[in-house]
C-alpha cells in the first residue's frame, strides 16, 4: 500500500516538472529589457541609431555687454536651457541713464533737468544739485528723519513723472515718488510746497534677470534666472549648486540672444542693466538629445559633456554684439 502511494506521488511530481519545463512563454516585448537597452533602428549597412543620448552643452560666456547674440548654433533637439553659474558686477551708477531726468512744469513752462551720471551722490547732494539745476527756482530739502524730500517754490509747479518727456528715465524712485501720476504743489503761506509720499530709495537695482529671447515660448518670458544684487557688495555671484532643469518638448536652436536686464518695480518696466564697461561671466547649460550612432564601433556613452567658450566685447556700453562660434 505504501509503495502505491509513493508511485502516485512520484508520478504527480514528474508531471509538474514536465509542465514547468514546457510552460508557454509570454508574448510581447520584455518591458524590463526595453528600459535597460535602447531601441535599435537600422538606417544603413554601416550606421545604426540606438535611440537618443543626452548631451550637456555648456556655453561659457565672458563680456561687458548687456545684450548679445551668439550664432550660428547647430542644435536640433534642445530640451532644457538653464543658467549654471555667473558673476556679475554692480556696474550701474547710483544716477545712471535710467534715472537721471526730472521733468517739471513751472508756470505752464516745461523744463527738463538732467543730473550728471555718476556714483558719488547722497540724498543731500542730490537735493543740492537739483536746486542748482532749476536755477534756484525750486528748493529741494532732504529730511534724514523721514527719508523724504520737501520741495518749495514761489511759483506753482508740477512734477511730470507720468506725462513728462523723460518719464521712463525719471528720478522718481530716488526722490520718493511713483510714476503713476503727475504731482502738483500746494500753496502754503504764500509759497508752493510739495513733499514726497514715500521714502527716498537710493539702493539701486534689486535683481538682474538673465533673459533668452529665443526661449520666450518655452520658458516663462525667457527668464533663465533671477540674480539678486546685494548692496554694498561690488558684484553678485550666482552658483546654486543644484540645477533643476525645466524640460520642454525638443526644439531647434540656431542662435542665442541673451539680455541682462533689471525690472524697475517703480516704473514697471524691464530695461537692460548698465555695466558701464565692467566685465561679467556666466555659464549656460543646454540639455540636448542627439542620435546615438554606432559606426562599426562599440556603443556610444549615454551622456556627453561639451564645453564651448565665447567672448562678448562691446566698445559702446550696452550695445548688442554678434559673435560667431
Amino acid at each position: 500500500m505504501t509503495n502505491l502511494f509513493e508511485i502516485i506521488f512520484l508520478s504527480f511530481l514528474i508531471i509538474l516538472i514536465i509542465i514547468y519545463i514546457h510552460r508557454k512563454k509570454p508574448t510581447g516585448p520584455d518591458r524590463t529589457k526595453l528600459l535597460q537597452k535602447p531601441i535599435i533602428q537600422h538606417t544603413s549597412k554601416n550606421e545604426t541609431i540606438r535611440s537618443y543620448r543626452r548631451v550637456i552643452k555648456n556655453f561659457t560666456i565672458y563680456g561687458n555687454s548687456n545684450t548679445f547674440t551668439i550664432h550660428p548654433i547647430h542644435i536640433n533637439n534642445l530640451v532644457a536651457l538653464e543658467l549654471l553659474s555667473g558673476n556679475f558686477p554692480r556696474g550701474q551708477y547710483l544716477i545712471d541713464t535710467c534715472n537721471c531726468w526730472l521733468d517739471i512744469s513751472i508756470n505752464n513752462e516745461i523744463i527738463s533737468i538732467n543730473l550728471p551720471v555718476g556714483n558719488n551722490y547722497t540724498a543731500e547732494t542730490i537735493a543740492i544739485a537739483l536746486h542748482a539745476l532749476t536755477d534756484n527756482k525750486i528748493l529741494f530739502e532732504y529730511d534724514y528723519n523721514t527719508s523724504r524730500y520737501k520741495l518749495t517754490s514761489v511759483s506753482n509747479f508740477v512734477l511730470l513723472f507720468k506725462t513728462g518727456p523723460h518719464n521712463n528715465a525719471s528720478i522718481c524712485r530716488e526722490l520718493g515718488f511713483g510714476n503713476d501720476f503727475d504731482v502738483e504743489s500746494q500753496e502754503t503761506n504764500g509759497n508752493f510746497t510739495l513733499q514726497s509720499d514715500k521714502r527716498s530709495d537710493l539702493t539701486g537695482a534689486r535683481f538682474i534677470h538673465i533673459l533668452c529671447h529665443d526661449m520666450d515660448e518655452k520658458l516663462d518670458r525667457g527668464v533663465l534666472a533671477q540674480v539678486p544684487l546685494f548692496p554694498p557688495s561690488a558684484y553678485a555671484s550666482y552658483n546654486p549648486g543644484t540645477i533643476i532643469c525645466r524640460y520642454f518638448d525638443p526644439c531647434p536652436l540656431r542662435s542665442l540672444t541673451i539680455s541682462i536686464s533689471e525690472y524697475d518695480t517703480c516704473k514697471r518696466l524691464v530695461r537692460p542693466y548698465e555695466f558701464n564697461g565692467l566685465y561679467w561671466g556666466m555659464v549656460l547649460q543646454a540639455t540636448v538629445l542627439e542620435p546615438n550612432i554606432k559606426v562599426n564601433m562599440k556603443n556610444s556613452p549615454a551622456s556627453t559633456l561639451v564645453n564651448q567658450v565665447y567672448w562678448v566685447h562691446s566698445k559702446k556700453h550696452g550695445a548688442a554684439k554678434i559673435i560667431c562660434e
